[in-house]
């Protein structure tokens, strides 16, 4: 077997060379044999700071997508089309076929090819992890790229985090902003010494990010949907997912839903599109379907429901329903704007130090 190399976006990762899999550095398993069904996929992730890139180290030009593209073993079939449309019947309503949930599914794959600017907000709750935390982000594209993001935790949340009791602990707050080469996240709480009248911050992590690098390196961005998820003879899953562009983390479960729209949608038989409905004042279709096997188990769902905005493929709303047919979780879009002007005052009113 070719000797692989790794790309490394954050964390180090273990290579398990003979068996060909991709081991995240933290699991005790170093080899093929020792991991469980789920473990054994390995993910192919150019996500910021979790996961990486495996290459060959064949001399290939790893700043060339199609170069890229091409040692990946795609070939022209596996390009992703520019033309994909929505196909609506003659009562203007978007009708449950295999082309309409092509584009739907091309679209939350690549969110970030469909919008320059967003502003909004969501609120997100998980029954089975007591996660509970309202999101809002910002987000400029393009030359002068800049994103902030601000996510409050509920005090039941803010105690499991923080391991104080839940009477005791008080809201948390995590803020992450970028300014185009560096990611500052940080920890704002209220202050004991004023009562909670002022707010104290401190730095958690901060990052380096090279857009240009990984703009170059984003070959993903070439396949389409349907390839995106590729089957080795012994039957393991590589999955392809897009650069993170924008240095966002906690709101790509709405305006990047990468890994939900794989997970839930990449069989088209177990999911219909049902209908449209204005969600925060976007258009919003309605997908429903069942889920089964390893994300049915991860995310505590056998039902689904989904909202995602017919033009950029954001999760607008979405609601999961476990065996029992209780919600097991939930997100609701409260704000969006998309593209509209978003100017360095924004960010400054904001609160991030750009």
């Amino acid at each position: 077997m070719k000797k692989k190399i790794a790309l490394l976006t954050g964390i180090l990762l273990a290579i398990c060379v003979a068996a060909g899999t991709l081991v995240s550095a933290d699991t005790d398993a170093a080899y093929l044999g020792d991991l469980d069904a789920a473990e054994r996929e390995k993910i192919i992730a150019n996500k910021e700071a979790d996961q990486a890139v495996v290459l060959d180290s064949q001399g290939i030009d790893y700043t060339n997508k199609e170069t890229m593209f091409a040692s990946f073993g795609f070939t022209e079939d596996d390009l992703r089309p520019t033309d994909l449309t929505l196909v609506q019947t003659r009562s203007n309503s978007v009708s449950n076929t295999a082309a309409n949930k092509e584009y739907i599914y091309d679209r939350m794959l690549n969110t970030i090819d469909f919008y320059d600017t967003l502003q909004g907000s969501f609120e997100f709750s998980q029954a089975f992890s007591n996660l509970n935390y309202t999101a809002t982000y910002c987000v400029r594209s393009g030359e002068d790229r800049k994103s902030f993001e601000s996510i409050l935790y509920e005090p039941d949340s803010a105690s499991l985090l923080s391991g104080e009791a839940a009477s005791e602990a008080e809201p948390k707050k995590i803020t992450a902003y970028f300014d185009g080469q560096t990611k500052t996240e940080k920890e704002v709480a209220a202050n004991v010494l004023t009562r909670g009248t002022e707010e104290t911050e401190k730095v958690l992590r901060t990052a380096q990010i090279d857009v240009e690098e990984k703009e170059a390196c984003d070959f993903v961005s070439l396949i389409r949907a349907g390839s995106r998820v590729t089957t080795d003879e012994e039957g393991i899953n590589t999955y392809y997912y897009r650069e993170n562009l924008n240095g966002l983390g906690y709101c790509r479960e709405s305006i990047d839903p990468q890994e939900l729209a794989i997970g839930y949608l990449r069989n088209f038989d177990t999911w219909d599109i049902t209908g449209e409905e204005a969600v925060a004042g976007r258009y919003g279709l309605v997908l429903e379907g069942e889920l089964s096997g390893f994300y049915s188990e991860k995310r505590h769902t056998a039902e689904f429901k989904l909202w995602v905005d017919r033009e950029t493929g954001i999760l607008i709303k979405s609601e999961h329903y476990d065996a029992d047919g209780n919600l097991s979780e939930s997100l609701t879009t409260t704000s969006i704007t998309v593209n509209a002007p978003v100017t360095d005052e924004t960010f400054l009113a904001l609160g991030c130090e750009f």
